[in-house]
């Protein structure tokens, strides 16, 4: 017997762990490699080429550099442009590996360790936009696109490039193990050659898929099935009936004649349940569909769907375990995940890499080294695909991503004017600044102004047709509460409204029995109804989606009981330094610089005016 020392990351103390002598080293389990042959090794350059994923995942990191990226991040800014994409910033972490050097030029498939049988399959050639995508995920940097023009074309680039790390993985396992079998087979199975021979987690799944919809999760499967087996090769997908009828089918449907844009039809139309997850596992010529997850290499779930499995620490079912080694994480359409409950996906993040609970029938002999210091994080490469870029999207890369790899952040496309040339009533828009002390009491003090410097205006009464637009729950609910006490009259508009209430909301609204309307940022998401009666608008805070602006604005020319007159319609605006983003957004960067750099509390913005 032998011991090593590992640093455990729940509390920093190092504990002993035993591991069986080199002679006695288990070896995979027949279940692990699922029945593979000569011809699963044949693939030799995949591993021994000095690659991407050689020199990201072979190496470890030294006590001191590990520390020090495990504390704040102390990432350099350099600005970058990509041939295709465009511009971006790059962050550098470390320079420990040639990784890590700017990106002057890309490398052939072959030589970024793309396997053959993915390569041939691939179909047409990758467009130029896919080509710069598939290198930066290839050099295993974490990556933010909040761009949604081009989602199809990056959703499968990242279907190859996670099939690609998963099959790689395994073929590491399985080469070393075959190594170990004859080493042990000749008696020379000494403790400096199973140290060679690292190569695993602990646990088996090693990439993470997060999507918000079950026809999404549909079309990942649909790319991995063709990328793998190719369009004319017979296709061995295990659980496939089965996966069709639960992800597929017609599911919801959005009526032709319903008045709303193309983006909302294909958004909402399919099956659209946000409750799921499935194990994939990858064997000799075949993909299997609900592998239990400790057998999986692939999870595929939706932010709600893997809450369900995770739980919480205070609840008898809390499971996390199978999180422990995620080495690539993808998320796509992940402003929806704003919509549905982003609570979920910061949960998720609180649960990756934690120390399991069971060993799971992992062989210690065989994880990695920087795996058992609990530096697991510092390995992770996580991928964010969104429509629009929001605060909480670079958040969360500042708050969870520590990959030594470094990042790239990608500008978002924005027209000059953002959402304002959608509007079409004239109309004159005031926008209000407040001040903040912190990030921590902006809330507070963006209720403040309202309640102090907007409501009194509104809250008589006089100005009837008073809509307020709220993104954020906990806002609404702050305000509704406020009304509530204040014995205001109004009605109010949210995603979990019923029909009924609905209807009897909008009712009393437009015939004036109620003066003031409060609406949320998902009920408008959801539903998109256009909305009768509004003669005055209080935006909050800006929407998370530019274009909801104009739309919520373009209210203004439904009709009202007194017909339809923009000439007295108002608008207010609230923004604090922080909504130097959404301010992007809806009237552009230029616009928003201005704004946010000003002395001055108060600008007004005029659309709809005839040349």
């Amino acid at each position: 017997m032998y011991t090593v020392f590992v640093q455990m990351p729940e509390n920093g103390l190092k504990r002993k762990v035993k591991k069986a002598s080199p002679k006695s080293a288990k070896l995979p389990k027949v279940s692990e490699v699922e029945e593979e042959d000569d011809e699963c090794i044949e693939e030799a350059e995949d591993n021994t080429s000095e690659d991407f994923f050689t020199t990201h995942y072979c190496q470890d990191l030294d006590d001191v550099e590990a520390t020090r990226l495990l504390g704040a991040d102390v990432a350099t800014n350099s600005e970058l442009r990509l041939p295709a994409m465009g511009p971006a910033v790059l962050l550098n972490r470390t320079n420990q590996s040639a990784q890590l050097n700017p990106l002057t030029d890309w490398k052939s498939y072959e030589a970024l360790g793309l396997r053959k049988t993915l390569r041939d399959n691939i179909g047409d050639p990758l467009s130029d936009e896919q080509n710069d995508f598939y290198q930066l995920l290839s050099r295993y940097k974490d990556v933010l696109l909040p761009r949604g023009d081009s989602k199809e074309e990056m959703r499968e680039v990242y279907c190859l490039h996670a099939l690609n790390h998963a099959l790689r993985t395994r073929r590491l396992v399985m080469q070393h193990s075959a190594r170990l079998r004859e080493l042990k087979e000749s008696g020379q199975l000494d403790d400096a050659a199973v140290e060679k021979f690292r190569d695993q987690g602990l646990a088996r799944p090693k990439v993470l898929i997060l999507c918000p919809f079950r026809k999404t999760a549909m079309q990942i499967v649909d790319i991995m099935t063709r990328l793998l087996f190719g369009s004319g090769s017979k296709k061995l997908v295990t659980n496939r009936k089965r996966f069709v009828k639960e992800f597929g089918g017609a599911g919801n449907d959005v009526s032709h004649r319903k008045d709303v844009d193309d983006d909302y039809k294909e958004l909402m139309s399919g099956n659209v349940d946000d409750c799921f997850r499935v194990g994939l596992g990858i064997a000799k010529k075949s993909l299997k569909l609900y592998t239990d997850f400790y057998q999986a290499d692939i999870l595929l779930a939706s932010p709600v769907g893997l809450r369900m499995v995770v739980g919480d620490e205070d609840e008898k079912h809390h499971e996390h375990d199978f999180l422990a080694s995620i080495e690539v994480l993808i998320m796509d359409q992940t402003d929806v995940f704003l919509m549905q409950n982003w609570q979920h996906v910061l949960h998720l993040f609180d649960n990756l890499h934690r120390q399991p609970k069971e060993a799971h029938d992992v062989d210690l002999t065989r994880v990695r080294l920087w795996s058992l210091n609990g530096w697991a994080k510092l390995y992770r490469q996580t991928v964010v695909l969104a429509d629009v870029a929001v605060p909480e999207l670079r958040s969360l890369f500042t708050r969870y991503c520590r990959n030594f790899a470094g990042a790239v952040y990608f500008k978002p496309r924005i027209e000059p004017n953002g959402a304002l040339d959608r509007i079409e009533p004239h109309l004159s828009q005031a926008f209000h600044r407040f001040d903040i002390v912190d990030v921590a009491t902006e809330p507070d003090a963006r209720f403040d102004y309202f309640v102090r410097k907007v409501l009194p205006h509104y809250k008589d009464g006089t100005l009837a047709g008073t809509l307020v637009f709220i993104p954020s729950y906990y806002d609404f609910v702050r305000v509704r509460n406020y009304l509530k006490r204040e014995t205001a009259s109004f009605v109010q508009l949210s995603e979990y409204a019923s029909n009924t209430k609905v209807a009897r909301a909008r009712d009393l609204f437009f015939h004036a029995k109620k003066p003031m309307l409060l609406l949320t940022e998902r009920f408008h998401f959801y539903r998109r109804y256009r909305l009768k009666g509004v003669k005055h608008l209080i935006f909050y805070q800006l929407p998370t989606y530019p274009q909801f602006y104009a739309e919520v604005s373009n209210f203004l020319l439904e009709p009202s009981l007194h017909g339809v007159d923009d000439s007295v319609a108002t608008c207010t605006v609230m923004y604090s330094k922080l909504d130097a983003m959404r301010l992007a957004n809806v009237i552009g960067q230029q616009h928003a610089a201005q704004l946010v750099g000003s002395d001055k509390q108060m600008h007004l913005v005029v659309t709809g005016q005839s040349e």
